[in-house]
């Protein structure tokens, strides 16, 4: 597969080669198009988040609950862990 550049991004990924942030155009196209896919990742994430507070699917904290909040974070994070492991 073939790839053309726009003009108006041919100087930018040039200096990117040039200063040694990037060694190949290969190497910018790549990081590019994991940026686009962890870019929509997080927009279907916001989605679904806001889904879930439109439906109720939340939880209030107040200044006082800060270990709580925590708690519930460290939990959810958990279990996705397992969650991974586990697939």
């Amino acid at each position: 597969m073939s790839l053309q550049i726009p003009d108006e991004f041919e100087s930018f990924v040039q200096q990117r080669i040039s200063s040694g942030v990037y060694t190949s155009v290969g190497e910018i196209v790549r990081t590019a198009f994991d940026l686009l896919e962890r870019r929509e990742r997080l927009l279907e994430m916001i989605d679904a988040g806001t889904a879930q507070f439109l439906s109720g699917e939340f939880t209030e904290y107040d200044g006082d609950s800060f270990e709580r909040f925590f708690g519930d974070i460290e939990a959810e994070a958990q279990r996705l862990r397992l969650k991974k492991k586990g697939a």
